[in-house]
């Protein structure tokens, strides 16, 4: 089950580092969410934040000074929780909510240790990566263990809103599993029910180009797992109505002697 819903995409496989990131202004401490650090663009002018739309009430202006007892944060990692988090693509000026991009990550500022509370969500996983220009932003969110890699929100912004979204995992999935068949057919055969694919280090290439790394366990002729890689370099692009799609541009090897 993803974790967030996917949108249908078609991918075009096209055959022919770094990311600038900038600590997040102070929010006005009357809004209702905290900035997730190492989100902010590269502008300064949006940013990744948390919040909590169903469940208690946080004192939000506490929360943000430091005072984060139990009064204020609920377990959040708690099996038994039923809260939701709800992460969003903010703009810092105006605190306006621009899209939702995930669901289920949290972090406290690296360091805060006032509470005693963890720093992150221990099931949750997120990375954040924006174009250069600040005009693109790619959001992987996934488990940190588990079957199921989770999402992988691609969203473009002009002028202060969000133009384009699109739910890219999926079809950036199906690129994979064609690139691992045709590279290893018998072991992806014996494998593919059970790819246990692992996306990780989403980084921009320049303008709309976007890299990250995949890794999936298929099975050898023995039986044993085999794990087989690939740093996928791709590019999003608009039609002329708007619409985001996923080209992929390469595939470049990773040598694998154990899992990852």
């Amino acid at each position: 089950m993803r974790i967030l819903p996917p949108a249908s995409l078609a991918v075009f496989v096209v055959w022919p580092l770094t990311v600038a990131l900038s600590a997040p202004p102070n929010s006005e401490p009357e809004r209702p969410y905290l900035v997730i650090e190492e989100t902010t663009s590269p502008n300064g002018q949006y940013a990744v934040a948390w919040t909590l739309p169903k469940g208690p009430q946080i004192d939000w202006e506490k929360f943000r000074r430091g005072e984060r007892g139990s009064e204020y944060l609920p377990d959040l990692d708690s099996p038994q929780s039923d809260i939701e988090v709800e992460d969003n693509l903010i703009e810092l000026n105006s605190g306006r909510k621009l899209a939702a991009v995930a669901s289920g990550y949290w972090a406290l500022p690296k360091g805060d240790t006032s509470s005693g509370l963890t720093f992150q969500s221990t099931d949750e996983f997120m990375e954040v990566a924006w174009s250069a220009q600040s005009d693109f932003v790619l959001v992987l969110h996934r488990l940190r263990s588990g079957p199921e890699w989770g999402s992988l929100r691609a969203v473009q912004l002009k002028d202060g809103a969000v133009v384009s979204q699109l739910e890219s995992g999926d079809g950036l999935e199906a690129a994979f599993r064609s690139h691992l068949k045709k590279l290893y057919r018998q072991e992806y055969e014996r494998g593919k029910d059970h790819l246990n694919l692992r996306i990780s280090d989403v980084k921009s290439v320049g303008g709309s180009k976007f890299s990250l790394r995949a890794v999936a366990n298929l099975e050898n002729k023995d039986g044993n797992r085999s794990y087989r890689g690939s740093v996928i370099k791709f590019e999003l692009r608009a039609d002329k109505s708007g619409k985001l799609s996923l080209h992929v541009l390469s595939f470049t090897k990773i040598d694998l002697e154990e899992a990852p």
